[in-house]
């Protein structure tokens, strides 16, 4: 990639796009583990009718089971996160308006 921009093989204009690809490929665990893309795995699924598959349904119920859990955490995270920032405001708040009343 870095040859491109040296070398002058590319636009200017393109180059911003060619670096988004190329930070998404390198953070991409599938492809880096794997080599291949993921819409690379739907057809060839659907062509060894894989939906059918024991196998294959006790990977999607695992992996919708970890991603619930996963979500519900972070869920859980964020709440908590508000109900802190929540507590400052109210906190700050109070602090305001005793100074304003020390001040009338």
């Amino acid at each position: 990639m870095y040859n491109l921009v040296r070398g002058r093989q590319i636009q200017q204009s393109m180059i911003d796009g060619v670096i988004r690809i190329e930070k998404m490929k390198a953070d991409d665990t599938f492809f880096n583990e794997f080599g291949f893309e993921e819409f690379d795995v739907d057809p060839n699924v659907t062509r060894l009718n894989l939906e059918e598959d024991e196998d294959y349904k006790k990977i999607l119920e695992d992996y919708a089971d970890k991603s619930k859990k996963y979500l519900e955490e972070r869920q859980d995270e964020t709440a908590k996160m508000m109900q802190a920032q929540q507590a400052k405001v109210a906190k700050l708040m109070e602090a305001k308006k005793a100074k304003l009343a020390e001040e009338a």
